[in-house]
């Protein structure tokens, strides 16, 4: 089942038991509302799902992501995105194709090819996609499906992007973070540091650099500010590879690590519900 946690309390809130395989990606509307879901990595489920959080029901199953020719049953590798009014949901799957639906209906928008895609954002008026896979970002126009830019990172898998304030953020499996200008294509800035969540609204991002938690300011394009962990707590196993992990402003952060999920204020170092 997916368990859902109250995140001022610690107690588990709700858990959706519709669910048979593990899930590969998970990610709230931005209301809150209502949690997207898709299989993952050994599941054999490639269908994506919506569910209603205040009952536990499931809304809609929006499609089946059949795996490609070359692809193992060991391979699956979803994204999902909500658009930041919530009424587009886009997901990418193992049959190389990405895939837009109207969230309130489940009608398919459009679809484009973008192999090995796992990292998906939408612009904040919803006009746009980013999509990442390996080295890569890719822009698409989020009503038809159309190619607008491609922007160039290297080799190492991109796992997440974020839309910023003309800009868009990309952070790869090697541990390097980078911000391009959305216009032209110039790289804004970089840091080094494995990913542990960008904020909603693509203004803060926290990075796991040497056993410190780094939160950066991309419009400043500089580090805010530096906690320091307590010496248990392994700051190398995120929970969150998203922008679900970090809150609006860079002040509150989720992440997991073997013992357990925390939440830590960053602004005054505190560690605010840990669950174990």
């Amino acid at each position: 089942p997916i368990r859902i946690w109250d995140m001022t309390t610690g107690k588990e809130a709700r858990r959706l038991d519709g669910v048979s395989a593990p899930a590969g990606s998970l990610v709230f509307s931005p209301d809150g509302k209502t949690l997207a879901s898709c299989g993952g990595y050994c599941s054999g489920d490639n269908t994506v799902r919506l569910w209603e959080i205040a009952t536990g029901q499931e809304l809609r199953k929006f499609a089946d992501f059949t795996a490609g020719d070359d692809d193992g049953p060991g391979e699956n590798r979803y994204g999902l995105a909500f658009s930041r009014d919530g009424k587009k949901l886009a997901g990418a799957g193992q049959d190389g194709t990405v895939r837009i639906w109207d969230a309130k209906t489940g009608r398919e928008i459009c679809r484009f090819e973008h192999r090995w895609a796992t990292a998906l954002a939408f612009s904040a008026d919803g006009d746009e996609l980013a999509s990442g896979s390996d080295g890569e970002v890719f822009t698409w126009d989020a009503h038809t499906g159309k190619a607008r830019k491609r922007f160039t990172e290297g080799q190492s898998r991109i796992h997440a992007v974020q839309y910023a304030a003309g800009g868009i953020l990309a952070a790869s499996e090697d541990g390097s973070m980078r911000c391009w200008d959305r216009r032209t294509g110039k790289t804004l800035f970089r840091a080094a540091g494995h990913l542990m969540g960008f904020s909603a609204e693509g203004d803060h991002v926290a990075l796991n650099a040497a056993g410190r938690i780094e939160v950066w300011d991309v419009g400043k394009r500089k580090r805010d500010r530096t906690y320091k962990p307590d010496p248990d707590f392994c700051v190398d196993w995120p929970l969150f590879r998203s922008s679900g992990g970090l809150s609006a402003g860079g002040r509150t952060l989720v992440a997991a690590d073997l013992s357990g999920i925390r939440v830590i204020d960053l602004t005054g170092g505190v560690e605010l519900t840990p669950w174990r």
